[in-house]
């Protein structure tokens, strides 16, 4: 997966593309590790991912986080493993920094604490 600088600069293409390695990504860690998440609803988190009005009401650190550590644990098995890390310690570090300044917004909900907890 590759970290875009700015996704406002992104054509239609790249965006299709960023959008299908995210949800691949996601897809990965629910189905490989499902136990680690059972304290998440998958179908909801769905809904609510899918739907453009919904997902802009999401925690940024929660899909951040669940990136994150999807990408670490598929790090191992590409040809790059320490890019794979790099990229998702870059990832952690994004949903650290949307969990805190939700935290001091006092933006506190259900997806704030499951973000969290998969951090």
């Amino acid at each position: 997966m590759r970290v875009p600088n700015d996704s406002s600069s992104l054509v239609p293409a790249q965006r299709s593309d960023s959008m299908s390695q995210i949800i691949k990504d996601v897809r990965f860690i629910f189905r490989s590790s499902s136990y680690w998440f059972s304290f998440l609803n998958v179908p909801r988190f769905y809904n609510n991912f899918m739907d453009p009005a919904r997902r802009n009401r999401m925690q940024p650190s929660l899909l951040l986080s669940l990136l994150a550590v999807s990408v670490f644990l598929q790090s191992s098995g590409r040809p790059d493993p320490e890019e794979g890390r790099r990229i998702a310690m870059l990832l952690q570090g994004e949903a650290q920094g949307y969990l805190e300044a939700s935290l001091h917004a006092r933006a506190i909900d259900e997806e704030l604490a499951q973000a969290a907890w998969v951090r």
